[in-house]
């Protein structure tokens, strides 16, 4: 899958120094990260905070208006409902004849997709798309070592026998978009095919680490030395951790404070808590397009590849000064495999909001007429006075306790109390239209995203009949629609292509258990390259409009029972699971019965008649 490169010492200090410094020469990438923080900071309600006293915001009486969460929220169920509903995420069809094959194709995306967290990770990246202006993954073929218990019991120590076997298959990943960089250059549904590089920035214990590059295959063959470099190249430089929630620490937002070498090392003395040196490495992992000669590789080095011609190759940088693993990807599709996407793409690159930022002003104002609402609720209650210190103490008058006595000083003595106090009053205006005021803003919302309440999971009373509502649903959806067409074409469908070829590519003949028929299938790779196929194109795509209704699919069934011709002339079973398919019920088709021959009719004329035996 990847050839494994090793670099002269002198061109792997150049580019480490290059790598390093790669993630902060993008001058977009810290607006970028201002904005997604000013998203999340949105979400989490968290924007108005600025005291670590929890009780701050009670005091003040602050109230947030959860429109961005709301309409994120709905936005991101409907696109995971589109996309992800299916086990195989990316479902294969082919015509009737290689319907062996397409199963074929199901059965391990079924696999591949369990066994690698594709819908997780998929519907991560969608929930970052609806709050970024930018999402994405990696996608990429990744193979790895693990442990399978063998049917039988190792005479050395009289337990069950493991062996290790290697899982291979497409890895869909989601990206941190606060550590996520690339060339920027190019529009970033563009990235993938056009871009010059992609990357991001991890953070992992001195364990994790060693086994990700062991995984790898980076730790074969290299000297003791270098590891050690590996090990000691700490140090936190490019990676980018969020401040949102004020209430949580700088150790919880993803910092450590235990040192390996105290828990690890041979050193009595090292075993005591209290450095306060992070243990956690920088690991940038970058894809990049070069040419091999300029790493000062030939022909021989990279079996046999033209030096001259234009290469993926991927580094992982440790610390910011040790490259611990090159390799060239000899994919046949030539792509990066970091994959980004904009569901709200307008053709304005990188200044195209997200809806969370669309909506951010209506946020903020209805929540300043709600906060409004609330402090003048409060001064009727709390009432304002004017009072004589030197009558009343302060402590008294502004006391929580509501039952508390107010003691007059010895001072107001032969005067009367009228001078201690005098009451305010107070009248608003305003009482009662603030929060009506916010009400419409929270209906703007629903103009600008296009999602009405019933799209939230929320009753609204009406007189319209089924095919009203199913017309005005219909409309509802338009919006999201949009969305997901965008992403269909300029995220899904290249993810996709690289699976495929990937697949194609790379995968060792299995044998796996097809869900559906509950069959194990042989995985024949050959057949795999030369069948015909197409993805199917996502269910949640088809407008609602033109799925059959409850009202239709009633009388199609009633017209099929009714008329003899019908029931000869269309496969009935079939015809079934198509009309419920339409209504979402799914995997029919392995309840049919299989077709059982007939005995033929010796009163049917289309029989041959029987022979006659003869007689003596």
């Amino acid at each position: 899958m990847a050839i494994r490169i090793k670099l002269r010492a002198d061109m792997e200090q150049h580019y480490a120094t290059i790598l390093s410094a790669l993630p902060n020469k993008i001058s977009s990438r810290a607006s970028l990260q201002q904005r997604m923080l000013a998203a999340d900071a949105l979400l989490t309600q968290e924007y108005t905070k600025k005291h670590h006293n929890p009780c701050a915001q009670v005091a003040k009486l602050e109230a947030i208006l959860p429109i961005v969460a709301a309409q994120v929220g709905t936005a991101s169920a409907y696109l995971a409902k589109t996309f992800l509903s299916n086990d195989t995420i990316f479902p294969i069809v082919s015509a009737p004849e290689g319907d062996e094959v397409a199963s074929q194709f199901n059965a391990l995306m079924s696999k591949q997709a369990d066994e690698f967290q594709w819908r997780r990770n998929l519907l991560l990246a969608l929930v970052s798309g609806m709050r970024y202006p930018v999402m994405g993954v990696e996608a990429t073929w990744k193979v790895s070592v693990v442990n399978k218990p063998l049917n039988r019991v190792d005479p050395k120590t009289a337990t069950l026998a493991r062996g290790q076997v290697a899982r291979a298959g497409f890895s869909i990943r989601n990206l941190d978009m606060y550590n996520t960089f690339w060339d920027t250059s190019v529009p970033p549904a563009r990235v993938s095919e056009d871009g010059d590089f992609a990357g991001y920035v991890e953070l992992m214990t001195t364990t994790l680490l060693l086994r990700k590059l062991q995984g790898m295959g980076a730790l074969e063959g290299i000297p003791t030395s270098k590891v050690k470099a590996i090990v000691e190249a700490k140090g936190i430089h490019n990676y980018y951790t969020p401040a949102i929630r004020v209430d949580t620490s700088v150790e919880q937002r993803g910092y450590a404070e235990i040192r390996f070498e105290q828990i690890f090392g041979k050193d009595p003395a090292q075993a005591k808590m209290g450095n306060t040196a992070t243990t956690l490495h920088e690991v940038t992992t970058v894809y990049m397009r070069m040419l091999p000669y300029v790493l000062g590789l030939t022909a021989k080095d990279i079996k046999g590849i033209n030096p001259n011609t234009i290469q993926v190759f991927k580094f992982v940088l440790v610390g910011n000064s040790v490259i611990a693993h090159v390799e060239l990807r000899d994919n046949m599709h030539e792509n990066l495999p970091i994959f980004l996407g904009q569901p709200s793409e307008d053709g304005l690159g990188y200044q195209t909001g997200s809806m969370a930022e669309d909506l951010a002003s209506l946020q903020n104002l209805a929540s300043s007429l709600i906060t409004g609402d609330l402090q003048s609720t409060r001064r009727a209650l709390a009432d304002r006075l004017i009072y004589d210190a030197s009558l009343v103490r302060e402590e008294d008058i502004n006391s929580a306790e509501v039952t508390k006595k107010i003691p007059v000083r010895n001072s107001a003595y032969n005067k009367g109390l009228d001078a201690a106090v005098k009451h305010i009053p107070f009248e608003d205006r305003m009482a009662g239209t603030r929060i009506s005021m916010a009400e419409k803003l929270y209906s703007f919302s629903q103009l600008l995203t296009g999602q009405n309440t019933v799209n939230q999971g929320q009753f609204v009373k009406g007189n319209k009949t089924d095919s009203q509502f199913e017309l005005v649903m219909s409309n509802a959806s338009s919006r999201q629609l949009l969305m997901a067409f965008l992403l269909e074409d300029q995220f899904f469908t290249p993810i996709k292509e690289t699976l495929m070829s990937d697949l194609l590519q790379y995968q060792e003949p299995i044998e796996v258990l097809d869900r559906k028929t509950r069959q194990l299938v042989k995985i024949d790779p050959s057949a795999l390259r030369d069948a015909n196929y197409r993805f199917e194109i996502t269910d949640g795509l088809v407008d609602v409009a033109k799925h059959m209704s409850t009202d239709v699919m009633m009388t199609a069934f009633q017209t099929i029972a009714a008329n003899p011709q019908l029931a000869a002339g269309y496969n009935v079973p079939q015809l079934f699971s198509h009309l419920m398919s339409l209504l979402g019920v799914r995997d029919l088709d392995a309840f049919i019965l299989p077709t059982q021959p007939q005995q033929g009719n010796p009163q049917d004329g289309n029989q041959p008649p029987p022979v006659a035996s003869s007689v003596a």
